[in-house]
């Protein structure tokens, strides 16, 4: 199978994860939730699993958040564009 640059596509690609809640949460488990991963975050084996695996940690939430995901959804129509895929 070619690649991206093989099939004349410059470009260069991350693949993002991210934890998402429901729209629906309150205030209190929004906050609930952002401080456990406040904490997980912090911690010197997710540090070390971060490294370990080349990652590009973000601690993103609200409207930071909300920023991120636009521009990612903007790059990848950008990129699904330039190819020609829709």
């Amino acid at each position: 199978m070619p690649t991206a640059k093989e099939l004349g596509l410059n470009i260069s690609y991350v693949n993002m994860r991210a934890v998402v809640g429901a729209a629906e949460l309150s205030p209190a488990h929004q906050a609930w939730h952002i401080n456990l991963m406040k904490q997980v975050y912090e911690t010197q084996d997710w540090q070390d699993f971060v490294r370990q695996n080349a990652l590009e940690p973000k601690f993103l939430t609200g409207n930071d958040f909300q920023k991120f995901l636009d521009d990612f959804e903007k790059l990848h129509r950008d990129i699904m564009t330039q190819a020609g895929w829709i």
